[in-house]
């Protein structure tokens, strides 16, 4: 019946009988003697289609008669607007002031306008609303969270009250800082400070970005649009009508961040706002309950988004936006993994040549005082920060390297050093499956009083590179590290015994884990390893070389 309303709508405006509109669809659907090509008009011979568009045999030419006629034009604008307090660069401004304004507060306005109506959309982003700070030389700072929850809740709850005031409830708080590492213990204190409000008018989303996207899976920002589909729905939009009356107001907000409010804040926001597009199109009947944006209609605002977290960047952190290749196309490339590189790198220039004299000119734009305050200050390199560095990028390289290369059926049981990563089903050392494994000899080298681990293999395969089939054993020396691992977090050994006790355990685990999974490995203490042969030795040697230039550059 609904279509039948519709039929009668499109060909008259006049009321037209149930049995005429029967008469049309049986007209054309039961005898199969009307036709409809999509590469050339069928109403006109060959001759005349070069020179003239006629109706003369379009049967249903009168159906068409309004959509033919129903040309409209769709505007869409985006203003974004920067916050004047706690104004500045990534890191002399972060977190929240006493006052409850936050670093990096940015409104981004999008309005749709058509029929000579406007409808609105408001994004924020901001800093996570509590006291944190980065400092120092490294390239990546530590996360410092400089204030307990005690001091730093009434900033919160100003800053949260405060947005509920100015843009209503629901304040949808999503987060997207990882869930492990690093930003941990800042994503941690964030949601127990959420806890403590605890209030109805606030929602809070955690979304591990890099955890959810690994592997270049940037379609899963679409598992997160569709959890706060009815809160998007609830929120709603501001419609002006084409006489300026407000016919609906937007009633709350979606507050995004993550470190820096830049990058990934970037690829969410642009996807949030795809959604809210289609819900105001839909409204409007331009688009069908069941149907999606035209795709030029998505190039255009994926286009807009990634100008506008490109501006964003460039003011706050004194470059583009990173992965602005997956907000403008919505896939990872090449280039723009180069580019995102070459982005990096001037950040750290920036943010320690130039980042001290933007923040005054921009204090004395502002009309406040220039002279750096003491927590503001560029703190001194402290004795071995150095090492702590290094160790802090093993680490780090670590967990990215595993999350890059496991997929999401498989468990990750351990790993040790950056080539050393062990699943239920293989440890990614070449990737060496388990059941190649013949045994495993643990003792110090000849010549040495360290101890190292010897794995002996019949059938060795090596990741990206080639695979060697032979009868004779293959060999690979793992020597003790440096630094050891524990919680995820790189440690520096501090005696040879500590580097021994630390090269067992991980011959242990890898027994245990064969073992697991119903194989069997034999691990003997020698008390001196045989080297393997030279000319084999140089072999291994040059392909781990490789191995770890591929993972450092992937």
């Amino acid at each position: 019946m609904n279509q039948q309303n519709r039929l009668s709508k499109l060909a008259s405006d006049k009321p037209v009988s149930t049995r005429i509109i029967d008469e049309i669809l049986r007209l054309f659907n039961n005898d199969g003697d009307f036709y409809v090509s999509f590469g050339r008009n069928l109403t006109l011979n060959t001759q005349r289609s070069f020179l003239i568009i006629s109706a003369y045999f379009f049967f249903h030419s009168g159906l068409f008669e309004s959509v033919i006629n129903f040309f409209y034009s769709l505007t869409v604008t985006m203003i974004s607007r920067r916050s004047i307090e706690r104004a500045g660069v990534r890191y002399l401004r972060r977190g929240v002031d006493v006052d409850g304004n936050v670093a990096n507060f940015v409104e981004t306005e999008v309005i749709l306008t058509v029929f000579g109506s406007s409808k609105v959309n408001l994004h924020i982003r901001g800093s996570v609303p509590i006291f944190w700070k980065q400092r120092g030389f490294r390239y990546r700072p530590p996360l410092i969270i400089d204030k307990p929850m005690s001091s730093s809740f009434p900033a919160f709850e100003k800053h949260m009250d405060g947005l509920v005031n100015l843009y209503g409830s629901p304040l949808v708080a999503v987060c997207l800082l990882d869930q492990t590492g690093r930003e941990l213990g800042l994503g941690l204190s964030y949601l127990q400070h959420v806890l403590e409000k605890d209030s109805s008018k606030y929602g809070y989303y955690a979304f591990d970005f890099h955890s959810q996207c690994r592997a270049l899976r940037f379609q899963k920002v679409e598992n997160l649009v569709n959890a706060l589909h009815d809160q998007l729905k609830t929120i709603s939009f501001c419609w002006v009508d084409k006489t300026n009356h407000m016919a609906c107001e937007q009633s709350g907000v979606v507050r995004t961040n993550c470190v820096d409010c830049l990058d990934r804040t970037n690829v969410v926001q642009g996807s949030i706002s795809q959604a809210v597009c289609l819900l105001q199109l839909r409204k409007l009947g331009l688009i069908g309950p069941l149907s999606q944006l035209p795709e030029n209609f998505v190039r255009m605002l994926q286009s807009m988004w990634a100008d506008n977290g490109d501006a964003v960047s460039r003011q706050y952190a004194g470059t583009n936006a990173l992965k602005g290749d997956v907000t403008r196309c919505g896939q990872r490339g090449l280039v723009g993994i180069v580019r995102d590189g070459y982005n990096s790198a001037s950040r750290y220039y920036y943010s320690h040549m130039k980042d001290s004299h933007r923040q005054m000119t921009i204090d004395a734009l502002l009309g406040r005082s220039t002279e750096p305050s003491t927590d503001e200050s560029v703190d001194l390199v402290e004795e071995g920060e150095k090492e702590e560095d290094e160790s802090e990028n093993i680490g780090r390289l670590v967990n990215e390297t595993a999350r890059f290369l496991l997929s999401e059926n498989e468990i990750l049981l351990a790993f040790f050093e950056v080539l050393l990563t062990i699943t239920f089903h293989l440890h990614y050392l070449k990737s060496i499956q388990f059941d190649e494994l013949k045994s495993i000899e643990l003792g110090p080298l000849e010549g040495s009083k360290k101890v190292h681990l010897y794995k002996c293999l019949q059938n060795f395969g090596f990741v990206l590179l080639f695979r060697i089939i032979t009868s004779t054993p293959q060999y690979y020396t793992l020597r003790a590290p440096k630094t050891r691992l524990f919680n995820n977090t790189a440690i520096p050994m501090k005696s040879e015994e500590e580097a021994n006790e630390y090269v067992q355990a991980i011959a242990e685990q890898i027994k245990t884990t064969v073992n697991l999974t119903g194989g069997n490995v034999y691990l003997t203490t020698l008390r001196v390893l045989g080297n393997c042969p030279l000319k084999r030795r140089s072999l291994l040697f040059f392909c781990i070389c490789i191995i770890i230039i591929i993972l450092k550059t992937l």
